[in-house]
């Protein structure tokens, strides 16, 4: 794994910027395969416990401006989340939210 950056658009689609995305094992793994995951998690608290994040996967594509900037775009599908919408039906011994999308 590697630090990005990244944004969601205006369609709620994953923008990943980077500085040099097509050098990277997930640009070639998004032009293979056409799918992709991003991970962002954080810890609030150690006293108590807290951790909370999200996992997005979802249809990806790796896409060139011509200027030299690439972005990978991931389309959710599928959203896991923990420690954020606590009155969401849990999954996975009661953690883990999810949430499952048309793409």
């Amino acid at each position: 794994m590697a630090p990005v950056g990244f944004s969601v658009d205006l369609d709620g689609a994953i923008v990943i910027d980077g500085l040099d995305n097509p050098r990277t094992i997930k640009w070639r793994n998004v032009l293979a395969t056409g799918r992709a995951a991003f991970v962002v998690d954080d810890l609030v608290s150690i006293t108590p416990w807290r951790p909370r994040g999200l996992k997005v996967r979802g249809g990806a594509e790796g896409i060139s401006d011509g200027q030299g900037h690439h972005v990978i775009v991931i389309r959710p599908e599928t959203v896991w989340s923990w420690g954020i919408n606590r009155d969401a039906p849990t999954y996975f011994a009661g953690v883990v939210e999810k949430r499952t999308f048309n793409p």
